[in-house]
């Protein structure tokens, strides 16, 4: 983003990609880090608001891990087990989060 973009009152949402396979550092054997990769989108804002999955090259699905917005549950993971009912989402698909929430979805291929 431009000094522009980052300075701009609109510009409250975020939404951030946690590439598990870019690890650059080794472990302390040597052997290459890998892990699960998360998408966290935020929305500070008092209205819903409307994110777009990114690209097949970030990840072909992506599962809710976390919705603060659902009070039922909030955590839809327990235990490392992602439920068969958990929302999932594809390349390009749009999320509407609701206002001071955030969604982290994590790539299930």
């Amino acid at each position: 983003m431009s000094d522009h973009e980052w300075t701009a009152g609109h510009a409250r949402a975020l939404t951030v990609f946690l590439n598990g396979e870019g690890i650059p550092e080794p472990d302390r054997r040597g052997r290459p880090v890998r892990d699960d990769s998360f998408l966290l989108m935020v929305n500070p804002t008092p209205a819903p608001l409307s994110f777009t999955v990114p690209g097949i090259e970030y990840g072909t699905t992506w599962t809710d891990y976390l919705d603060t917005a659902d009070h039922t549950t909030g955590i839809t993971v327990a235990a490392g087990a992602i439920p068969a009912s958990a929302p999932r989402y594809g390349p390009r698909d749009v999320i509407t989060l609701e206002p001071h929430s955030l969604r982290l979805l994590i790539c299930t291929h």
